[in-house]
Formats: structure tokens, sequence, C-alpha cells
């Protein structure tokens, strides 16, 4: 009976700190344009299916999500976790956050990353640097995506998407 109720009370409680880390924290949109955790504003979508979007910083243009990471969706998934499990213990003592991140990453024409900009911020203390590790990660994945029809001819790329800090 103790067991059952210690059990009951640890769920209540996980679920009450998921849904105040989750409230807690909300992606800044005005008028339909999306700004970063720096309260600089990137970008509004133009299309339903959010493949194209209409840039506010650090350019003026229109840029396309038509592309893609080399050897798909699983192997982008692998290379940003071995990235993340390196850092989390080499520089991050293994500290556990259990918080999901929103970003999105900039490229130019040839696909070099531009920037990157976290749109909604790890639920983690400032001063961890969490929203630093992810530029960092992203930034790794230069040189390994590529467009999905490379006869479109766009000056900007974007990827939006999120990371699950565990």
């Amino acid at each position: 009976m103790i067991f059952k109720k210690t059990i009951m009370l640890i769920s209540i409680l996980g679920c009450v700190s998921l849904v105040y880390g989750q409230a807690s924290h909300k992606m800044k949109v005005q008028d339909g344009v999306f700004f970063d955790v720096d309260n600089h504003p990137l970008f509004k979508f133009l299309s339903d299916d959010w493949t194209m979007a209409y840039w506010f910083s650090p350019i003026n243009n229109v840029a396309s999500s038509n592309i893609e990471f080399e050897n798909g969706e699983e192997a982008f998934t692998n290379f940003i976790d071995s990235v993340y499990a390196y850092h989390w213990a080499a520089e991050y003592g293994e500290r556990e956050i259990n918080s999901w991140t929103r970003y999105v990453i900039l490229f130019d024409s040839n696909l070099k990353i531009k920037s990157v900009h976290i749109v909604l911020g790890a639920y983690a203390k400032k001063e961890w640097g969490f929203d630093e590790l992810l530029r960092k990660m992203l930034y790794a994945t230069e040189g390994r995506w590529r467009k999905k029809n490379p006869q479109e001819r766009f000056e900007y790329y974007y990827r939006l998407g999120s990371f699950h800090f565990i």
C-alpha cells in the first residue's frame, strides 16, 4: 500500500513539473513573426505547409525548407545525439534537464550555415549554457546538408527543428 502511494505521488509530481516546465516557456510570436530567445525577429511562414518563410533577421528574403541531412533524418538524429553525448559527458558533467528546445538553422544558397537561432530555449538555468551547446551541435552539421530538389534556386534555406536534452 505504501509502495502504491509512493509511486502515485512520484507520478503526480512528475506531471506537475512537466506541465510547469512546458507552461513557463513559450515561443514568442507577434503578428505571425517568430522571435528567437534573444528577442530578434526571425521569420514568418508564407505557406501553410511551412515550406517557405520570409526572413527578417539577419536577411530580408524568402527562404525554403526543402533541404535534408545526408542519409536522412535518422542519420541527422544519430549525428546530433553523438555530438550531444560527447559534450554532455565532457563539459556538462552529465547534468540532466529533460527539456525540449526549438531551433532554426539558416543556410545560404550553397547550404553553408549562416546562423543558428534558438526559438524556444531549454528549461534550465541560463548560465548552464544549453542554448550555446545546441548551437555548437548544429554548427557541427556544416557540409552535411543537401537540397531535396537540386534544380531549386533559393538564396536561403532553413531547417526548423527541436532537440530533447535529457
